[in-house]
């Protein structure tokens, strides 16, 4: 138990340097950062055109539209500090591959364009799939189409992605998935901890 209290001492140590660190330095979402509480962050979308779907202290869902199509999207917030560490776009289910397919190049020619980098990108089917055979939208159902382009920017990392049917486009801030993962092993490290001590061996005679 000691070993657990050290650790998530030191582990709120690491925390709160990475928070001073580069404070106005995040991956930005329509010129918002991400980063702040959840409440921050859906005030400043509601103030860009977003209204709210559903909220939890660490999930919201908003519905808006981004590059002039309407979409869905989702704010993400760590589960025990509550900063703002990601958010992802849901376009709206497509009817045409090639409509679906022009729209991921296009997106993938502008972010290239804006943030000066070069993804890493997968584009294929697999097996019995093939782009030409009229069943490509179903192949983004069953994970036999990937189709995605991966930024490696200077505050994060954004992900542009065919998966069922749609486009998805997911922004997340460097610094604050730092803190998403140390806060999730944590949790971690606690449940461990407590099923540990639970199962310890007890007397026979109580």
């Amino acid at each position: 138990m000691k070993k657990l209290l050290l650790f998530l001492f030191m582990s709120a140590i690491v925390t709160f340097n990475l928070l001073a660190q580069e404070q106005s330095s995040h991956l930005k979402f329509k010129n918002i950062p991400i980063t702040g509480t959840m409440q921050s962050v859906v005030s400043q979308l509601k103030t860009a055109g977003y209204k709210v779907n559903s909220q939890s202290p660490d999930f919201t869902l908003m519905d808006g539209s981004f590059a002039n199509l309407n979409c869905e999207i989702a704010i993400r917030a760590t589960p025990k500090s509550n900063i703002v560490y990601s958010i992802a776009v849901f376009f709206t289910e497509s009817t045409s591959w090639y409509s679906l397919k022009s729209d991921y190049l296009e997106f993938k020619k502008l972010l290239k364009e804006k943030y000066q980098v070069s993804p890493r990108t997968t584009e294929e089917f697999i097996e019995p799939y093939y782009e030409g055979d009229g069943y490509e939208l179903q192949a983004t159902t069953k994970s036999k189409c990937y189709y995605y382009s991966i930024f490696d920017v200077k505050d994060g990392e954004i992900r542009l992605v065919i998966l069922n049917k749609r486009l998805t486009l997911l922004y997340t801030d460097k610094y604050g998935d730092t803190i998403n993962e140390r806060e999730e092993n944590e949790n971690t490290l606690m449940v461990f901890d407590c099923t540990n001590y639970i199962m310890l061996p007890t007397d026979d005679r109580y």
